[in-house]
């Protein structure tokens, strides 16, 4: 049991140095100092136990690791989830999400595509046409060529015979490669900024960004309401957001691999672009979906405070990134 002073150090679970001394309702937020505790909150009559709520959001944020269930409002939410998560234990685990869930797909995303960048495929093409009334496909103009493409690179082939074709004929492209061969590449190629910095822009032009942006205005009402330890908890609460983020990232990395087999095949170049688009839509519907939902996690919602600040945010998170990616691809196009 608390002791009426406030101190912490009587209360099992709770370090005195990395939690808020002045004991408070993790329900509204009512200030308790004073009163003997476990009790009802007189405000809320919530049970207001510090060190059974504690133990109860730190497992919670412990088994928070659901990926598609992100999406759907849990209906049992331990109360006061940003103030009880500046613990050590908290923190390594907010890290090793960050880690698991954003950087390395970043990191291998950009080392698969510079390796790619390397490496030259020289390939036969064959360019023929049928007219599409002809059940046996018969060729009406047969080409063939030779090629030399750099993986991941913006390839660009004009194929085809120099006059307009008729609109009954229809192209047929088969592409071969023959031989391999690790060549220096003499610029950076558009398409590595796209595809090997893309997760790298989402992340720094989108999640940072949100994230520093969630804990200053933390930061500022913890001095304002007398929570110390509030800007540490929403930094390891945001990790959080890491888990479903991550899974845009991850497809994006699978898109950047599916392209790469593409340049060689030509068997999944669909493929990858259906994961673009599927990796960058996702990442904005969890932007503005469900870093709602992680503040309605927090009762008395001390953190965002008004609905400009949510939105301020939630836009950051949602464009920032993608913004960023496409404008350092026109950039690089210039």
């Amino acid at each position: 049991m608390c002791d009426s002073s406030g101190s912490t150090s009587s209360c099992p679970g709770i370090k005195a140095d990395r939690f808020e001394r002045r004991p408070f309702c993790f329900e509204c937020g009512y200030d308790l100092s004073g009163l003997e505790l476990p009790r009802p909150c007189p405000e809320c009559g919530r049970s207001a136990d510090p060190a059974t709520q504690t133990a109860e959001t730190r497992e919670w944020f412990a088994k928070r690791s659901t990926r598609l269930k992100w999406m759907i409002r849990p209906r049992t939410v331990p109360a006061g989830f940003w103030y009880v998560l500046s613990d050590e234990a908290s923190t390594k685990l907010a890290r090793r999400r960050m880690v698991c869930w954003l950087w390395l797909p970043v990191i291998l995303a950009m080392a698969t595509v510079g390796a790619g960048h390397f490496v030259t495929a020289e390939c036969h093409v064959k360019i023929w046409y049928y007219d599409k009334q002809d059940a046996d496909q018969k060729p009406i103009w047969v080409d063939t060529e030779t090629e030399t493409d750099r993986l991941f690179g913006f390839n660009l082939h004009f194929r085809g015979p120099f006059f307009t074709t008729p609109r009954s004929w229809v192209r047929v492209v088969e592409r071969r490669p023959v031989s391999f061969s690790l060549s220096m590449p003499t610029e950076i190629d558009p398409m590595f900024i796209f595809w090997g910095g893309g997760p790298l822009l989402l992340v720094l032009f989108g999640y940072l960004p949100a994230r520093m942006t969630a804990v200053a205005r933390a930061r500022h009402r913890a001095r304002r309401q007398g929570h110390a330890n509030l800007a540490d908890a929403v930094r390891a609460a945001w990790s959080v957001m890491s888990v479903p983020l991550g899974m845009a990232v991850w497809a994006w990395l699978l898109a950047a691999w599916s392209y790469g087999i593409s340049e060689l095949t030509g068997a999944v170049a669909e493929a990858a672009w259906y994961l673009v688009v599927g990796a960058a839509g996702w990442w904005v519907l969890v932007s503005l979906v469900g870093y709602g939902i992680l503040v309605r996690l927090d009762r008395p919602r001390i953190v965002v405070g008004n609905r400009i600040g949510f939105w301020l945010i939630a836009v950051i998170l949602s464009v920032g990134g993608p913004i960023a990616v496409a404008g350092g691809l026109l950039w690089m196009l210039q």
